[in-house]
C-alpha cells in the first residue's frame, strides 16, 4: 500500500490516472478480464463507485465526495496484508511477487479457512503467481459439475498458480524463458498443506 497523501485526487479521471500509474510502477500483470492498467483501472473505478461499466466518458471529470475518496484508497487488489477473498471484487491477475534471487525457492503465498483449519502456503522459484478466485464457475449455460457430481457455485475455488510472465512472448519489458532442445525448463513449487489448530 502507498504512503503518499492521495487527498489530491478528486475527479474520476484523477483517480484513474493514479491507478494506472501505481499498477504500472507495481508492474501489475492481468488475467482474462483485462490486458492493461488502464482497462483495469477503468473497470475497478466504474464497479467501486456503482456507476455503469460501459460508459466511461460521462463521468471522467464527476468529483468524488469525500466518502467515495476514501473508498478507493487500499486497492481491491492489493493482497499484501492478509485479506478475506469473500470480500473482495473476483479475482484473476498474476502478482510479481518479488524474488529475492533468480531460481530462488520462497513464499508466495499463504491461505486459510478459519472454519475448516485448513491452511496452505505456496512456495516457488517461478517469478509470477496467478491469483484466481472461480467468480465464472457456474455462471455459464451448461452448470459445472465436478467429481462426484458436485455443481460448482460462483467463489468455490481458489487458484494459486506460479508461472512465468503472462504474455511476456509480446510484452518485451517482460523476462521471457525460452524453452528448446539443449535447454529444458526448470521450476519448483511446493504447495505446503497443514492445520490452524
Amino acid at each position: 500500500m502507498t504512503t503518499e497523501n492521495t487527498s489530491d485526487l478528486i475527479t474520476v479521471r484523477d483517480h484513474l490516472r493514479y491507478a494506472v500509474s501505481r499498477f504500472t510502477a507495481a508492474r501489475l500483470f492481468f488475467g482474462h478480464g483485462s490486458d492493461n492498467a488502464w482497462d483495469e483501472a477503468v473497470y475497478l473505478t466504474l464497479h467501486t463507485l456503482s456507476l455503469p461499466l460501459d460508459r466511461l466518458e460521462p463521468f471522467l471529470d464527476a468529483r468524488l465526495l469525500p466518502g467515495e475518496r476514501t473508498a478507493l484508497h487500499g486497492h481491491a487488489l492489493d493482497l499484501r496484508q492478509g485479506r478475506r477473498l469473500g470480500d473482495l471484487p473476483d479475482i484473476d491477475h498474476a502478482y510479481e511477487p518479488g524474488s529475492d534471487a533468480a531460481g530462488t525457492l520462497r513464499h508466495v503465498a499463504h491461505a486459510h479457512s478459519p472454519h475448516s483449519g485448513r491452511t496452505l502456503d505456496v512456495w516457488t522459484t517461478e517469478p509470477v503467481l496467478q491469483v484466481y478466485t472461480a467468480g465464472a464457475l457456474g455462471t455459464g449455460a451448461t452448470p459445472d459439475i465436478g467429481k462426484g457430481g458436485v455443481e460448482h457455485r460462483p467463489r468455490a475455488g481458489l487458484c494459486l498458480e506460479p508461472q512465468q510472465y503472462p504474455n511476456a512472448m509480446n510484452c518485451p519489458s517482460f523476462p521471457l524463458r525460452r524453452v528448446a532442445i539443449g535447454q529444458p525448463y526448470r521450476a519448483r513449487t511446493e504447495y505446503r498443506f497443514g492445520s490452524l489448530r
